[in-house]
């Protein structure tokens, strides 16, 4: 979930800060579902889009430029964020989530989709996101 969290939000502080006030959220009023990933997903994507509105939003690309870890990888940073930006939306949580270290059937649970179709739909994000990315490596 902090995976997720920091790839939203683009800030640590931030991702912790609402990554705690959603396991306080669970303590104060546990969900009466079993899926309680998909719960813990869902409540910390809707905080962190009610974080985001509430503040004032830098460009897309000064944010992502303000993020970058050394100067060599600016640009591959960019390119992956801004590729992943234009994917669908299920498609991008998808990804995110794979390669946050969530197994197929936690990923099944957390986006209520059938656990036999989440290679399928991975194969296919990760075909889109390349495509992306290649169209835009010329850039």
């Amino acid at each position: 979930m902090l995976n997720y969290l920091l790839f939203t939000l683009k800030s640590s502080k931030e991702a912790e800060d609402i990554a705690q006030e959603v396991f306080y959220k669970l303590i104060k009023n546990p969900p009466r579902e079993d899926n309680i990933q998909g719960w813990l997903i869902t409540v910390a994507k809707n905080l962190a889009i009610n974080y985001l509105k509430s503040q004032k939003r830098t460009t897309l690309g000064e944010k992502y430029l303000l993020l970058s870890q050394t100067p060599e990888d600016d640009i591959e940073i960019l390119q992956v964020k801004m590729a992943l930006e234009k994917l669908p939306e299920e498609q991008r949580e998808l990804l995110i989530l794979k390669y946050s270290g969530y197994t197929y059937e936690e990923i099944a649970k957390i986006m209520n989709i059938n656990p036999n179709s989440v290679g399928t739909m991975i194969a296919r994000a990760q075909r889109k996101f390349r495509k992306i990315y290649e169209e835009g490596e010329g850039e």
